[in-house]
């Protein structure tokens, strides 16, 4: 009997043993999905099944032209272009991206840069065969030279552009090509896969793929809405980056479905919310809208637009005071000092604002600092501009000065000599104002951050150039 313990528990070890090893070469060898290999870095991803003809018909229209003007962007169709000719006269290239899904993902690589990774599904060792003729293509040529190295295990190719000292960095991992020129972006997907790791971008935002979909779009963008600070900071000035931190507090993701026509680039989705992740919404949520009244004097030369709107400011002003109370003392600090320092009842003007509150930076070459735009609507104006230069008088007076005024186009501007007025009245959105000056602009009265930025959005008006 004795031996016959031994035998089945031997047995028993070995198919123990044997199952886990059978485990581990089954689970090694499941195709992963594109999905898997995104890292949570990404800010935003782009998705498409149908590449090749949203890129055909991409190339056609206005929108596209424009964008060629940037350089950037004016050698992406000659890359593309003889990457398909390097493919074979067959356009190998075009066979492997047919009704493939195609996804790229973008990353902040530095203060004022972005890096991409791109992922390709591969089918069967057809398409590997292709991506090999396409190896040696360049191989062939003088101006890149190959050379490999390991990260956890798994060979990263590197195809160096020696005139242009480009390293473009690729692995072929569990059926997916995998390909950066930001070297360490790949290695973080190996990562992220390594480790199997359940922070990748799809299990952070995983609200994004439970929304419906269109069909005949130009792809969908996956977007982490936290991380959109990362994405403009590339395109914008460290003096302008801190005040768009605003813009990554308002949702958690984004879904949008891409419709390109030809002068226009529509996106059209979703955003998606948790009250508890930001409470901010919570706050000042549950108002009637309005339209988007100041588009008649906003000037063609504003870059970044934030617009608020309201049915009831007092109550609106009410719920912003709470979510300061709860989070944000500094800034109910500053609200509360406006009572104290100016003898005056900042309420006044909540009282009298009405429908819409925007703030718009404007696009400049010239100015290392740009300047800043206010918009505050009110059917009757005359009130609102009576308690801004009871304002204007009460700060003046506090520094021993006479309220700075100046006539221009029959209308009289004015200087309150309070730094950051605006965020003190309405938060840290409306932060950038070191100087304010205002004017009343048909049915706003609009502050400004400098005297020339009222005198330029007037002469905008003028030229219908809005």
């Amino acid at each position: 009997m004795k031996g016959i313990h031994i035998f089945f528990i031997s047995l028993f070890l070995m198919l123990c043993v044997g199952g886990y090893f059978l485990y581990q070469y089954w689970s090694a060898s499941q195709k992963i999905g594109v999905w898997d290999l995104v890292p949570e870095s990404a800010i935003l991803v782009y998705e498409s099944t149908k590449s090749v003809e949203n890129w055909n018909q991409v190339q056609g229209t206005v929108v596209w032209q424009n964008l060629e003007q940037i350089p950037y962007y004016s050698g992406i169709r000659t890359k593309v272009e003889l990457l398909d000719s390097l493919s074979g006269q067959q356009g190998k290239l075009h066979q492997l991206l047919q009704s493939k899904p195609f996804v790229f993902s973008v990353h902040r690589i530095s203060s004022q840069e972005l890096g991409y990774v791109f992922y390709l599904s591969l089918d069967d060792l057809s398409d590997i065969d292709v991506i090999d003729k396409l190896v040696t293509q360049y191989q062939n040529r003088d101006d890149f030279k190959f050379r490999t190295r390991s990260y956890q295990d798994i060979i990263i190719h590197e195809a160096v552009n020696q005139e242009y000292e480009e390293v473009f960095s690729y692995v072929i991992h569990q059926g997916h090509f995998v390909g950066s020129f930001a070297p360490f972006l790949v290695e973080d997907v190996i990562r992220n896969v390594g480790e199997k790791s359940k922070s990748g971008f799809a299990n952070s935002n995983p609200k994004m793929f439970e929304v419906a979909k269109l069909e005949n779009d130009q792809g969908n963008i996956y977007l982490n809405v936290h991380k959109i600070p990362d994405l403009l900071a590339a395109f914008t000035d460290d003096n302008i980056s801190p005040g768009l931190d605003m813009w990554g507090k308002l949702a958690e993701s984004a879904f949008l479905d891409i419709k390109l026509t030809d002068q226009k680039l529509l996106l059209n989705g979703f955003t998606l919310t948790n009250e508890e992740a930001w409470p901010y919404l919570k706050s000042v949520g549950g108002f009637q809208g309005n339209g988007f009244g100041l588009a008649s004097v906003l000037s063609n030369d504003a870059a970044v637009v934030q617009h608020l709107t309201f049915s009831d400011p007092i109550q609106w002003h009410s719920g912003l005071r709470s979510f300061w109370t709860q989070h944000d003392q500094p800034q109910l600090e500053r609200w509360q000092r406006l009572k104290q320092d100016l003898d005056w009842d900042p309420m006044t003007i909540i009282a009298l604002q009405q429908r819409e509150l925007g703030v718009a930076i404007m696009g400049t070459l010239e100015d290392e600092v740009p300047d800043k735009l206010v918009y505050l609507y009110g059917d009757e104006l005359e009130p609102i501009l009576e308690q801004l230069q009871l304002v204007a008088k009460h700060a003046a007076k506090a520094e021993g000065l006479e309220v700075y005024q100046e006539p221009f186009a029959e209308k009289q501007i004015t200087q309150i000599n309070l730094v950051d007025f605006p965020a003190a009245l309405w938060g840290k959105m409306f932060k950038g104002f070191e100087q304010c000056f205002f004017m009343p602009v048909q049915n706003f009265i609009v502050i400004s951050s400098s005297i020339s930025g009222l005198k330029q959005l007037w002469r905008s008006i003028d030229a219908e150039e809005t």
